[in-house]
């Protein structure tokens, strides 16, 4: 195809519209020539026809659409020109309105459920689910400004109620609904107070 000769290596910007409607659509690319073979092969149409510009070639055909090359730009431009096309045209067929962003994109509940199917059986490592618990717990991570945390254990000595483990003394206050305590540290290796 002439087109895609045409258009090799070129980074810039493209427009289907659709003869019959006027609806359009505005993409880029770092190379035209490359994006243009996913849309003139029909295995691509037929795995994306979430994006309306697919589902549209698949259901109008080729011939109901022109394809025009709005503008060649040099590749570090690419998504600002984009974004200056689908301002300027408001392209019917452009789901998301922000070039170069999914913002706004939502999976279908089809691909939900498939992205559901293929989670299960998944194992999570033993490091990931320490990793999990100490999140659902609302405990700080390992490591907090480049130094490892140190477990605390908290006495009461009004109440002789132990507290352990803590990885910091905020945590431990406000699990007695207190601003702040007095209390002994213990180092988890030493046991030396501090």
């Amino acid at each position: 195809m002439q087109i895609l000769k045409e258009n090799k290596g070129k980074p810039g910007i493209y427009q289907w519209i659709n003869k019959s409607n006027g609806k359009s659509y505005v993409g880029s690319s770092s190379n035209i020539s490359t994006r243009l073979k996913q849309y003139f092969n029909i295995n691509y149409l037929l795995k994306n026809t979430r994006m309306l510009i697919c589902k549209a070639l698949l259901k109008n055909g080729y011939s109901k659409f022109e394809l025009k090359i709005l503008e060649y730009c040099d590749i570090t431009d690419v998504i600002k020109r984009e974004q200056h096309y689908i301002d300027l045209l408001k392209p019917e067929y452009n789901i998301l309105k922000i070039a170069g962003s999914t913002l706004g994109f939502r999976h279908s509940k089809e691909t939900l459920a498939k992205m559901s199917v293929a989670k299960l059986g998944t194992k999570h490592s033993e490091e990931t689910l320490a990793k999990i618990g100490r999140h659902s717990r609302g405990l700080p991570r390992a490591y907090v400004a480049g130094s490892p945390a140190q477990k605390i254990e908290v006495l009461n000595i009004l109440t002789g109620e132990k507290k352990i483990p803590w990885f910091n003394a905020s945590s431990c206050f406000r699990s007695w609904n207190k601003p702040y305590c007095n209390f002994n540290f213990f180092k988890e290796k030493s046991n030396q107070t501090i």
